[in-house]
């Protein structure tokens, strides 16, 4: 279903049924966490399926992204403007079961 933005090594993924917390490292950790999915995707910083607006994070600071999904199509466009920057970066489409772009805290196109 989806998965919140890593925040200090840390993140959420889930599916319709259960939801685990995995932390980065050498050798990851993967464990089962209580909870509703649901609840989950509610969180502003989740991204997938049935989040608070059902289309991820969009928004980081000043940097935005847009895009339009067609799961008949073989690719999506994501449009971005960071800053002074803006473009567009096109994305294969593996499944067409569902697309989720989405960014860091600080944007994309941010070095610093």
């Amino acid at each position: 279903m989806g998965y919140t933005i890593p925040r200090d090594g840390e993140f959420l993924v889930c599916d319709h049924n259960e939801c685990w917390s995995v932390r980065l490292g050498v050798v990851p950790q993967v464990s089962e966490v209580d909870g509703s999915p649901y609840e989950l995707a509610s969180r502003p910083d989740f991204v997938g399926a049935g989040g608070a607006d059902g289309n991820g994070v969009l928004r980081a600071g000043e940097a935005e992204i847009a895009y339009r999904f067609d799961p008949n199509e073989e690719s999506v466009a994501v449009d971005y403007r960071s800053r002074e920057k803006t473009g567009s970066i096109t994305f294969r489409l593996i499944s067409g079961d569902w697309f989720a772009p989405s960014f860091g805290r600080r944007g994309i196109c941010d070095p610093s």
